[in-house]
């Protein structure tokens, strides 16, 4: 009779955008791990801007342009966070998103035990979301939003055929420092006193170091699924357990940045009528305009238990305030 392996063997893992917002941070995260425990190669536009970390392999390349070699050697997870959020060359974003996406799963060998794939929540669509599970059917409305649910069904259906988990991940907004989009672009709405929405509306967030915690802990349950020979795929709502709402974050970015409370507040009222009526406007910078008003005028809540039972309900189970008033001080470090 043989002796039982007893081996801990290091999680293994394929990143792609690891130089991003998250990505970064995550890897990050990863230095904090116990030396030998996780392996990393990351697949980076530019190589330069991360750290040379012991245990990371770069691989200089884009989703659109993989090299060869670019796999590990060894049964990995790969981490996506490759994609197109902005369209600046006017091209739309299904071949990045979609086709190259699906060419990568084409290049990947019999070592893959699973995929986590970083959508958002705009998969459900522009209308109110408060609370929503998984079961919520998704009905993207923008282009980027249609391209992220195509990228999901590619990686949903090729983990079935192979045999492999898919987690594809849902937030709303992650915040922290590095983010570019999120809180500037509330911050900019609270200093010239615009006030969307009636302020009760409610947003799954979560901060960018506990996301990075969550892929992590996926990563790890992809393994033990795999090994178990149960593999699954399925979406998960991103966020703290608890929501926050817009007052709460206007409250607290016109606290951090010291702005009077007594200046006049312009309120701007917004509905799925007036957002209809927006669309119907013949200019596209009413489409533009619409589709701003709706992402911080309407709740986009998602219930993310399911989430809790996966990776654990000390990482979401967070207060969400903690996550706001340190990603809002960062803010401030930053101007």
């Amino acid at each position: 009779m043989t002796a039982k392996d007893t081996t801990v063997r290091p999680l293994e893992l394929l990143v792609l955008g690891g130089s991003g917002f998250v990505g970064s941070t995550l890897l990050r995260e990863i230095d904090k791990a116990p030396r030998g425990s996780i392996r990393v190669c990351a697949l980076l536009r530019n190589p330069d801007a991360v750290p040379d970390f012991s245990w990371l392999t770069k691989l200089p390349g884009s989703l659109e342009h993989l090299p060869a070699p670019l796999e590990p050697s060894a049964p990995y997870v790969l981490v996506h966070f490759a994609s197109k959020q902005v369209d600046h060359d006017g091209s739309g974003y299904l071949k990045t998103n979609v086709d190259a996406t699906r060419a990568l799963l084409g290049a990947l060998g019999a070592n893959l035990r699973g995929v986590i794939y970083s959508s958002s929540m705009s998969v459900y669509g522009q209308g109110a979301q408060d609370g929503i599970t998984e079961a919520r059917l998704p009905s993207p409305e923008t282009p980027l939003a249609q391209s992220r649910l195509l990228a999901e069904a590619t990686i949903s259906g090729y983990a079935h055929t192979k045999g492999i988990s898919a987690f594809l991940l849902r937030p709303r907004f992650v915040l922290g420092e590095g983010d570019r989009f999120v809180l500037p672009g509330l911050a900019k709405l609270v200093k010239r006193r615009l006030f969307v929405g009636n302020g009760s509306q409610r947003f799954s967030v979560i901060g960018v170091q506990d996301y990075a915690r969550v892929v992590l802990e996926l990563a790890r349950h992809v393994v033990a699924l795999q090994d178990e020979g149960a593999p699954m795929q399925t979406a998960f709502n991103v966020g703290y357990s608890e929501p926050l709402t817009f007052g709460e974050i206007a409250d607290t970015l016109t606290s951090t940045f010291g702005l009077s409370t007594t200046r006049r507040t312009i309120r701007i009222p917004v509905s799925a009528g007036v957002t209809r009526l927006l669309r119907r406007l013949p200019l596209r910078a009413f489409e533009s305009l619409a589709t701003r008003l709706e992402l911080v005028g309407l709740s986009h809540w998602g219930d993310t238990r399911a989430l809790g039972d996966a990776v654990g309900h000390d990482i979401i189970g967070k207060d969400p305030r903690t996550a706001l008033r340190d990603a809002a001080h960062s803010l401030t470090l930053a101007h």
